[in-house]
């Protein structure tokens, strides 16, 4: 823009359009005397004040406020830290200043730019934040696992006491043990966080350890539907064990808590990425991850449960800070998404360089498959049987879902003609279990059943009408090759060629 500066022509006019400031001089009407090459970046080169105003209002309501007044009613204004949405800069830190000219009244407004010098200090001040973080860390891991060593050394003594008298211990004291080793290991992995030990690295086999962590978690009172999907044959993750187990155990129960909130369930995946490298994938039904908290949600002590959770479930805001510290020392990515259905999904990513392949393990047999196979679902957990019948049907099966015994019934009279393998959640109760297993094995003797629970079904079910059993929390392949298996005993034996 090329307009005159009053009175001074030539260095005014070299100092305003040099400056770092962003400058722009307005007349007591509107009309724009002068921009200099900073304003004109932020905020476009408008010649009135009305588009200036616009534009102001689109980069920051509250600076266009202010200038609103310094421009029609001549009330400066002065703003240490204020935030601008520039298109042309994106977003900025600034101090602005406005003031009306001795003299013509001209309005003068004047902005600097403090993104740097607020991401230095920034910066500065997470590191000594961080610092301090590890040194309470360091020395809060050493008491924690002296006092979890005693917990353990007592009930130790008191299982060792049962023994010697033939007794079985109880499950809340072989629940104590358990606890205090998850305990114990969180203090380990918290002072390696804190002075940055490494450990014992080796290849960790990461399905083994889902599988751990998905058979702690299903142990409990409060478990939620978990379906894993674990299709990475031969890979495994170089890093520690304990603090990669602590990864998988962290991410599984952020998953559980999440989808216990609504009633949900969880599917964990493991996979091959393009690249060469394994991916571990945990997606939950639960309120989600709104994107302005994605940033600080692997912050330490930073939690979305509180307003969410009842005080005492609000956790400690550590878990996920673990899981985005120990992915990073072994080469991994942490990201965090949302579901298409709704909750979030948490991802690691390990490069190629990060895992060792076992040759002999990725030339197993691909899974099982049974083209034009229907599968009759029957449970009363909404949210697993959703994520079964998406997995048999990502695989090529017609799959039928019934929430109850009537409904499950009706499926198979209608339906009986397609349908060649019944899944049946023993959660159920056992007398409609019960009944169930006598309409198959009355109406449709040539269909194969799958029973899935927590426990081995009792004898007093009619188990010889059980095909095969899983206990949960299992595997889809698992569920793959038992359908597999029954459609295997129901063909009928090839013909002997005559004599």
């Amino acid at each position: 823009m090329t307009t005159a500066l009053e009175p001074a022509q030539g260095w005014a006019q070299r100092v305003f359009h040099a400056s770092a400031a962003w400058q722009c001089v307005l007349t007591r009407s509107g009309d724009i005397l002068a921009m200099n090459a900073g304003f004109q970046s932020a905020f476009g080169a408008a010649q009135r004040w009305g588009a200036l105003r616009g534009a102001l209002e689109e980069a920051s309501p509250g600076l266009a406020g202010l200038v609103a007044r310094l421009v029609e009613h001549g009330q400066g204004f002065y703003v240490d830290d204020l935030t601008v949405r520039s298109g042309g800069l994106g977003q900025r830190r600034v101090t602005g200043e406005g003031v009306v000219l001795e003299g013509g009244g001209e309005r003068c407004i004047t902005l600097m730019d403090m993104t740097q010098r607020v991401t230095v200090e920034t910066a500065r001040a997470q590191r000594e934040r961080s610092e301090s973080l590890s040194r309470f860390a360091g020395g809060f891991a050493q008491d924690l696992e002296e006092l979890m060593q005693s917990v353990m050394e007592e009930a130790q003594s008191a299982l060792g006491a049962l023994g010697s008298r033939s007794v079985a211990p109880g499950p809340r004291l072989v629940a104590i043990l358990a606890a205090a080793e998850r305990a114990r290991t969180l203090s380990n992995i918290l002072r390696a966080m804190a002075y940055e030990e490494t450990g014992s690295w080796r290849p960790v086999d990461l399905a083994g350890e889902v599988r751990a962590a998905a058979a702690l978690i299903g142990a409990g009172s409060s478990a939620v539907p978990m379906l894993l999907d674990l299709r990475a044959p031969g890979a495994e993750v170089v890093g520690e064990r304990v603090r990669l187990h602590q990864l998988v155990l962290n991410l599984l129960l952020n998953a559980h808590d999440a989808s216990r909130e609504r009633g949900g369930g969880v599917e964990v995946s493991l996979f091959d990425t393009p690249e060469g490298g394994v991916c571990l994938r945990v997606a939950d039904e639960g309120q989600g991850v709104a994107e302005e908290l994605r940033e600080r949600i692997f912050e330490p002590y930073f939690t979305t449960k509180r307003g969410h959770s009842a005080p005492g479930d609000w956790g400690s805001g550590l878990g996920l800070a673990v899981v985005d510290a120990v992915a990073r020392s072994t080469g991994a990515t942490v990201s965090v998404g949302s579901r298409p259905t709704g909750g979030a999904v948490f991802e690691v990513q390990w490069p190629v360089t990060s895992v060792v392949r076992d040759e002999r393990a990725s030339l197993r047999p691909p899974e099982p498959s049974v083209a034009g196979c229907g599968v009759l679902l029957v449970g009363a957990e909404p949210a697993l049987l959703a994520a079964l019948a998406r997995g048999l049907r990502r695989r090529g099966h017609s799959v039928f879902v019934a929430l109850s015994a009537t409904e499950g019934r009706r499926l198979l009279t209608e339906c009986q003609r397609t349908i060649q393998v019944v899944l049946i959640d023993r959660e159920l109760g056992d007398e409609r279990v019960e009944a169930l297993l006598g309409d198959v094995s009355k109406h449709a003797p040539g269909v194969g059943v799958v029973a899935i629970g927590s426990r081995p079904a009792t004898e007093g079910l009619a188990s010889s009408a059980i095909g095969e059993q899983l206990l949960k929390p299992f595997e889809l392949s698992q569920l793959i090759a038992a359908i597999e298996g029954l459609r295997a005993k129901a063909s009928p034996a090839p013909a002997e060629p005559p004599a």
